[in-house]
Formats: C-alpha cells, sequence, structure tokens
C-alpha cells in the first residue's frame, strides 16, 4: 500500500506533540481521548490498507493529465498489469502508456465527459500487461472535486475482465449461430412442406393411372409392358413414402402431428405391414421371418402413424441387409410396455455412430456406400414413437447385424396429442 506511510507519519508526528505538551491541564485533560482517536483512526487506516491490496484488481488515484499519472496504487497493481506498485508510480508515461493504443482516444473522451458532468463513469478498454499479453479491463472512477468545484484528481477501480469478455464473445457467437440456424431451420421446414405438397398430386395421378393400366382398362399389356407397370408402382410407393416421410417432418417442425389413437391389435398390424413389404423383400432375395404371440397383443395407438414406424424400420434393415439375410420380427409384452424389436443379419453398425442413427438426414458412411436415402426415417419414426410415450433404440455389432426395437405404453389412453416443435439443440 502506498502513500500509507505518508499517512502514518503525520498521525506519529500528530501523538509526538501531545505527548511534548508536558504536564499541563490540557494533556490531563484531553491526551486520553486524543489517544482513542489514533488508535481508532490507525485501526481503520490498517483495515483499508488491508481490503484495497487483496481485492482482485486495482484501486488508484491519478492526476487528470494525459499520461494518466499515478498518485497511488493498491498492491492489485501486480496481478493486473505485471509491474509493481513503485514501478507503475515511477513510470515515466503513466499508466495511460498500457492503455491500448485503439482505446486511448476513447477511454480519455469517456472521462472528460464525465469529469466535465461531475459525475461517475464505468468504461472498458484494453491494456498491455508488462509481459506483452492483451488484457480486457473495466474502469470505474469518478472525479475528486474541492468545494470550489476545482477537479483534484480521479480515483476508482480497475479489474480484469479477460475471461468474462471471452464468455460473453463466445455467448453472441453462440447466439448468433443460434438464430441463422433457426432461420436456416425454417426456411427447410417450408421449402418441405411445399414441396410435399407439390408432390402429392401428381404422384396421386401416377399411382392411379399404374393401377388403371394393371387393371387392363387401357387394354391388354404385354408381358414386357406389364413388368414396367410393376416397377412403376414399386417406385411411386418408395416415393410415397418419402412424400409421407416429408410430410410427416413438416407437421413435427410446425407442433402439429396429431395422433388420432384406436385401440388395435398389434399382431394383425405387423402381420399386414410384413406381407405388405414382402415382394420387396424376395426382389432382394431376403427371407421376412415373424415371431409373434398366438393371442392379441391389443394397444391403444395411431394406426397410421405406427404402421410408418414398422415400414421404416423393415426398411432400414432391407437396405442394409445382404442377399440371402433375413429379418425377423417379432413383438412381446412385459407387463407394461410393449415391445416390438426387428432384427436383421445386416452389416451392423460401429458403436460411434449409434447416437448419430436417429438424429435428422443423418447417414453412416457405410449406408451411404450401400444405399440412397433421406436420412429421415429413423427421425420421425423415433418423434412418432415418443408422442405416444414409448422409447425407440438399436442394439448393433459391426458386421454381426443390428436390432432396432420400440416400445409403446399398454396404457395407452389419450385420443389426441400434438407434438411439440423440435429444434436442433446448438444451445446444447
Amino acid at each position: 500500500m502506498h502513500s500509507a506511510s505518508d499517512a502514518s507519519q503525520d498521525l506519529s508526528d500528530l501523538r509526538n506533540q501531545i505527548i511534548g505538551l508536558g504536564e499541563s491541564s490540557l494533556r490531563k485533560s484531553y491526551y486520553p481521548e486524543l489517544q482513542r482517536r489514533l488508535f481508532e483512526l490507525h485501526e481503520s487506516q490498517r483495515f483499508l490498507e488491508t481490503l484495497m491490496n487483496n481485492l482482485p484488481g486495482m484501486v488508484y488515484r491519478c492526476r487528470n493529465d494525459p499520461p494518466r499519472t499515478m498518485e497511488f496504487v493498491s498492491d492489485g497493481a501486480t496481478d493486473l498489469t505485471g509491474f509493481s506498485p513503485t514501478e507503475l508510480l515511477a513510470m515515466p508515461h503513466g499508466y495511460g502508456s498500457l492503455i491500448h493504443s485503439d482505446d486511448r482516444e476513447s477511454v480519455r473522451m469517456r472521462i472528460q465527459q464525465s469529469m466535465s458532468g461531475g459525475g461517475p463513469f464505468q468504461i472498458r478498454y484494453r491494456i498491455i500487461s508488462a509481459a506483452g499479453d492483451v488484457k480486457n479491463v473495466e474502469e470505474k472512477g469518478q472525479g475528486i472535486f474541492s468545494p470550489a468545484g476545482e477537479l483534484l484528481s480521479i480515483e476508482g477501480f480497475i479489474s480484469d475482465i479477460t475471461e468474462m469478455k471471452k464468455t460473453e464473445d463466445e455467448l453472441i457467437r453462440r447466439t448468433i449461430e443460434l438464430e441463422k440456424a433457426k432461420e436456416l431451420d425454417q426456411l427447410k421446414t417450408t421449402f418441405i412442406n411445399a414441396i410435399s405438397h407439390d408432390l402429392r398430386t401428381p404422384l396421386t395421378s401416377v399411382i392411379g393411372f399404374a393401377e388403371l393400366l394393371e387393371d387392363g382398362l387401357g387394354g391388354p399389356l404385354q408381358p414386357k409392358q406389364a413388368e414396367y407397370v410393376v416397377q412403376i408402382k414399386k417406385s411411386t410407393q418408395r416415393l410415397e413414402y418419402l412424400v409421407e416421410d416429408l410430410l410427416d417432418l413438416a407437421r413435427i417442425e410446425a407442433g402439429k402431428l396429431v395422433l388420432k389413437c384406436q385401440e388395435l391389435d398389434f399382431v394383425t398390424m405387423v402381420k399386414e405391414v410384413v406381407e405388405s413389404l414382402r415382394p420387396m423383400a424376395e426382389d432382394a432375395d431376403l427371407r421376412f421371418e415373424l415371431a409373434l404371440p398366438d393371442d392379441p397383443l391389443m394397444v391403444n395407438v395411431d394406426p397410421i402413424r405406427i404402421e410408418r414406424v414398422l415400414i421404416n424400420l423393415l426398411n432400414n434393415a432391407m437396405k442394409f441387409t445382404p442377399p440371402k439375410g433375413r429379418i425377423l420380427t417379432r413383438a412381446r409384452t412385459d407387463g407394461t410396455r410393449l415391445i416390438c424389436e426387428i432384427v436383421d443379419t445386416g452389416v451392423g453398425i460401429a458403436q460411434e455412430d449409434v447416437p448419430k442413427l436417429f438424429q435428422r438426414f443423418s447417414q453412416l458412411a457405410s449406408g451411404r456406400a450401400l444405399v440412397v436415402g433421406t436420412g429421415l426415417g429413423l427421425s420421425i419414426s423415433k418423434s412418432i414413437v415418443e408422442v405416444h410415450g414409448g422409447s425407440i433404440g438399436v442394439r448393433s455389432e459391426l458386421g454381426k447385424g443390428s436390432t432396432f426395437w420400440f416400445s409403446l405404453p399398454l396404457d395407452q389412453t389419450r385420443d389426441v396429442r400434438g407434438f411439440p416443435s423440435l429444434v436442433d439443440n446448438l444451445e446444447a
């Protein structure tokens, strides 16, 4: 604590003067009181010295000159600037020489504005430490004026806010990124919604005309023509699945996915879905197998949505299972939940890739090499299962196939439920 020695000397001189009064009545009457006051003053000074020297920053008093010549600084100057208090007080060009050259003029102007108005100031700027490091600091100060209004000095406190500034800058950067991501997400949702509806009308016409041709309403077909019609129907069916995925994604994003639940036999649903996909499996030289209970498994679900989940999981299994492979669909209950599993003998999934599976538009490197898709099926399936109050997951090992599963509560009683808007988590 510098300049404290001067105050201590003044107190000591005053004490010696009182002691030197001799045995006069004045000494006898006032000495004890003056001694007590001196002690209190000394203790107050000691307390302030201790407080200032332990603050995480620098307490100062300086002149109002361009170099900001320091008249007093606390011991916190060392941690803040890298210079000891003695060095800082003796610095030829003052504390002002430590202020970053790009900030000096703005700092000077801000302080002068405050001095002109007689009020306190609070400013942030950069300094260059003794080690050459750039530090962000915050200074709070005010002018000390005489009764006549003359500016005597400036007193204040300067703290290091470098880490806080980094945190603030990072928060601003993340906020900007999040806003951009939300804008892109909204544009993507709008695009998906529009393109899906635009595709549905012509797709319905293609399917309708293909069925008319297949029924011979346009005249008898040659074997080759009939084969072409079958291919058209298969292709339009795949496109129809894609459109439905896109529409569901748009509904999920808009928070408008509404369930229309009804009680049904899950076993019957599985059999119907598997049979509808069996021709595709046979074309890929894959064998479908079932392991279902003999008794019905009654659940209260939205049949269209849960059928979509089954189709997505079975299609996924077909994509990643090589010829001669098999795909087993089994279902059971554990008392409170219905559990459905799709087990394949496909290529399997590396453990590090498992967390990516249910992300929208996500395709694994191995998958991109084998098949072409949108990367939406599993993400949409996850959303549908979760809005039913269930869960979905996978067990897999690279080269040894995969088991995709989902569970649904058996006591599902709600008829309609909206799904909240889904926005990618970049705050995380």
